[in-house]
């Protein structure tokens, strides 16, 4: 794998460039969210796993038996462990054992469960706060697609390099945000020696090469046997729409 893998980040840095950016885009795409993010990033409230669930506005953390296990009401509101038993229960969290599952996506409710989306939990408590605000019956149902949309537009492949802000500051100052990596290409060469290596990558090849090289040098691609590129691992390669799907060869590289 490529990211968090083979390319380590300096996640501090790149945490809060995603916030800015993914809040950015809402705040320029969703009138009624402009203002709404100006909060530092908070680094000891984001973390990986973490579930939204839009019915009630709160961000949860479930204990390994599905059990609602500590939770806050958007960013600014700790429930405590009495509101938390009032609130859910003694029961596991509705279909706790499929938030893993990429083909069992919910409209309301979302686990944060990468290093990527991390920065999204503040986001999405940011927007509670700002719902809760409003007099009247609290709607939190367009919180994900609005975040979804914002996700889309910042990082989809098409926008590389230009066209979104995320991609112009990686690709204008690489080395704040990845590692160089000298000890793991020395490994990487010595195990080449008796054994095939492969990297199989789900993002594109002009975002990839940009993080390879930063991290083991511009020669790279002689490190691996096989390169595979949007690879879509979670559907596998020949799923739904992808069976017939050709494998295409990347261009050669520019440097």
């Amino acid at each position: 794998d490529l990211d968090h893998t083979l390319v380590k980040y300096r996640n501090p840095d790149t945490f809060e460039l995603i916030y800015r950016v993914v809040g950015g885009f809402m705040q320029e795409n969703f009138e009624h969210l402009r203002g709404v993010f100006d909060a530092e990033y908070d680094h000891g409230f984001c973390s990986r796993g973490i579930l939204f669930d839009s019915r009630t506005g709160d961000l949860l953390k479930l204990g390994s038996d599905g059990r609602v296990a500590m939770a806050h009401h958007g960013y600014r509101s700790p429930l405590s462990a009495d509101q938390v038993r009032e609130r859910y229960g003694p029961d596991c969290w509705r279909d706790w054992l499929s938030l893993l599952d990429p083909q069992a996506k919910t409209p309301d409710s979302c686990l944060f469960a990468t290093f990527f989306d991390t920065p999204a939990v503040q986001l999405v408590g940011l927007m509670v706060d700002a719902i809760d605000a409003h007099p009247g019956e609290p709607d939190y149902s367009t919180i994900l697609p609005e975040l979804f949309k914002a996700f889309d537009l910042a990082f989809s492949p098409q926008h590389f390099p230009s066209a979104s802000p995320y991609f112009r500051e990686l690709c204008a100052h690489t080395n704040k945000y990845v590692h160089e990596r000298s000890q793991l290409r020395a490994k990487l060469v010595g195990l080449r020696r008796t054994r095939k290596l492969m990297v199989i990558t789900n993002s594109n090849f002009d975002y990839a090469d940009l993080l390879m090289c930063q991290a083991f040098g511009l020669d790279w691609r002689g490190l691996f046997d096989l390169i595979i590129y949007r690879a879509n691992k979670k559907r596998s390669f020949f799923t739904g729409t992808n069976q017939t799907a050709p494998f295409l060869a990347p261009p050669p590289p520019s440097h």
